[in-house]
């Protein structure tokens, strides 16, 4: 979901987490940069969240991206260095189980 009046910085609002869990079909578009963004992986975390907990659908989009890349975090996908992003994915891990959650989507 992308919505113009979204500000950048700022973190999901409540209202965007439940229209993902309202939701029957996900569409994950990963891109070069899908990573660098805690957005894209808050919104990642619920939507996996949503598949294994309510049987949501996923449809991954892998745009100028190595699917192998993904699944095996490397390139792109690779945490070359301890980054906020870092920290807030190993938070999500520690929540939500470890790197599996891209595996069973992705892999």
């Amino acid at each position: 979901m992308d919505d113009a009046e979204l500000e950048k910085g700022k973190s999901i609002s409540p209202e965007l987490l439940a229209e993902i869990e309202d939701s029957r079909y996900a569409i994950v578009i990963l891109s070069l940069n899908y990573a660098c963004s805690s957005w894209c992986l808050d919104e990642l975390v619920k939507i996996i969240q949503c598949m294994k907990e309510m049987g949501q659908q996923v449809l991954p989009v892998f745009y100028w991206v190595d699917p192998s890349d993904v699944r095996h975090q490397r390139g792109h996908f690779e945490l070359k260095r301890k980054t906020q992003v870092d920290v807030e994915v190993r938070e999500h891990e520690e929540v939500y189980g470890q790197t599996q959650c891209v595996e069973s989507c992705f892999g």
